[in-house]
């Protein structure tokens, strides 16, 4: 079981709600980690140390990995963590799994 998880912010909620409907429904969760919650979009607001800023992604990824890792560690055999500017092509990560 594949979880996977993009990390975007307010602006780009279009470009993460394209990715769920292209890609993510391939895989068995999906989540976009982001400034805001749209539960229909499977967006959860995700808090971090320091500003919401490129510069500072690492804080957000690393908050990311420890909500991930408390909620979801038990349920999936497989996380994926990526921008909001990728593209998955599930089948083949399933296969190479």
């Amino acid at each position: 079981r594949i979880l996977c998880s993009i990390y975007t912010y307010r602006k780009m909620r279009d470009l993460a709600r394209i990715q769920a409907l292209s890609w993510g429904y391939k895989c068995d969760g999906f989540l976009a980690f982001s400034t805001e919650t749209i539960p229909a979009l499977g967006m959860l607001e995700i808090l971090h140390k320091g500003p919401e800023s490129y510069a500072n992604m690492w804080q957000k990824v690393r908050a990311i990995w420890a909500y991930i890792s408390e909620h979801y560690l038990g349920d999936y055999d497989w996380f994926h963590l990526g921008g909001d500017d990728l593209y998955i092509i599930v089948e083949n990560m399933r296969r190479f799994l």
